[in-house]
C-alpha cells in the first residue's frame, strides 16, 4: 500500500514538475517576445524620429539654398535692372549730344557769315588766297549770305592786262548750279587799294575774310 502511495505520490510530483515547467516554457518565449517586440518599437520609432530629422534638416537645407538662391536673383535682377538703365541714360544722353551737336551745327550754318578785317596786309601785296577771300567776304556780306548758302559760290583771282600800263587784278565770284558755274560778280583793286565792284562802286576799303564758321 504504501508503494502504491509512494507511486501516486511520485507521478503527481512529476506531473506538477511537467506543469511547472510548461507554464515556464511557456512564459520565457512570451517575455521574449515582448521583449523583442519593444526592441523593434524602439527601433522603428528611433528610425522614424531620425528619418524626421533627417527631412526637417534637407527642408530647412532647401529652404535656406532656395532663399539664398532668390536673393541672387533678386540682386542679379536689380544690378541687371541697374546695368540697363546706366545704359539706358548713357544712350539717351549721347543721343542728345548728338542732337544738340547736329542742332548747333545747323543753327551756326544758317546764321549770316561775319567778316573779319584784316587791316595789317599790305593791300599791294596780296596773295591769290587773300585777294579769293576778300572777293568772297565782300560778295557774301553785301548780298548777307549765310553759311549753308555761302556753299555754292566758288571765286577765282586773275591778272588781267599783265605788262601793260593798266594791269590789274580781277576778282570773279561764281554761283556753282548743278554742273555750271555761273558768274554774279567780278571785283577790282583800284591804286587807292579799294576794292571796287563792275560798276566802279566801292565794295570795301581793307582786305577782309570770311570768319569760319563755329562747328
Amino acid at each position: 500500500m504504501k508503494k502504491n502511495n509512494n507511486a501516486i505520490m511520485l507521478i503527481l510530483l512529476i506531473v506538477v514538475v511537467v506543469i511547472l515547467v510548461a507554464i515556464m516554457g511557456i512564459t520565457l518565449p512570451i517575455n521574449h517576445a515582448k521583449s523583442s517586440s519593444d526592441d523593434q518599437v524602439e527601433k522603428v520609432s528611433s528610425q522614424a524620429t531620425s528619418t524626421a530629422k533627417t527631412i526637417n534638416e534637407t527642408k530647412n537645407s532647401s529652404s535656406k539654398a532656395t532663399t539664398t538662391t532668390e536673393k541672387r536673383i533678386h540682386s542679379s535682377g536689380e544690378t541687371s535692372e541697374v546695368s540697363e538703365m546706366r545704359d539706358s541714360e548713357n544712350l539717351s544722353s549721347s543721343s542728345s549730344r548728338k542732337i544738340i551737336s547736329s542742332s548747333s551745327s545747323s543753327s551756326s550754318e544758317d546764321e549770316r557769315v561775319e567778316i573779319t578785317v584784316l587791316s595789317n596786309l599790305n593791300v599791294k601785296d596780296l596773295t591769290t588766297r587773300q585777294c579769293n577771300d576778300w572777293g568772297l567776304a565782300a560778295y557774301a556780306n553785301r548780298n548777307q549770305l549765310t553759311y549753308r548758302e555761302l556753299k555754292d559760290y566758288s571765286v577765282d583771282t586773275q591778272s588781267v592786262n599783265e605788262g601793260k600800263d593798266d594791269e590789274h587784278v580781277e576778282i570773279v565770284v561764281y554761283k556753282n548750279i548743278a554742273d555750271t558755274s555761273d558768274e554774279v560778280a567780278v571785283y577790282t583793286i583800284d591804286e587807292s587799294g579799294n576794292l571796287k565792284d563792275a560798276k566802279g562802286n566801292i565794295a570795301s576799303t581793307l582786305p577782309c575774310k570770311i570768319k569760319s564758321v563755329e562747328k
